[in-house]
């Protein structure tokens, strides 16, 4: 199963310079990328939130967006948490007559 973590590691090394121990610091960490199918074509993302998808990809303006099928009113964005396999529709108004 796909996977996506989003976190920081740190550990210690202890290194022996001579008679004392030196430690050293290792900290890496960073947003891992998942996939995504948006607008049903597969799209590899850092988001975690489809307010950062939205972000990521660069739309702006008012849109409608769904998230495994089910709508995701604006207010929620923030809170709606991404996982890799998910399906996200972004669908933007439409304009002509």
């Amino acid at each position: 199963m796909p996977m996506a973590c989003f976190g920081m590691a740190i550990c210690w090394h202890q290194a022996w310079h001579g008679r004392l121990p030196i430690y050293i610091l290792i900290i890496s960490g960073g947003p891992l990328s998942m996939k995504l199918s948006v607008n049903g074509e597969s799209v590899e993302v850092a988001a975690t939130t489809i307010a950062a998808l939205l972000a990521e990809l660069a739309y702006d303006g008012k849109v409608a967006t769904a998230l495994n099928e089910e709508f995701v009113p604006a207010s929620h964005r923030d809170t709606a948490i991404l996982q890799a396999g998910d399906r996200v529709e972004i669908l933007a108004p439409m304009q002509g007559g």
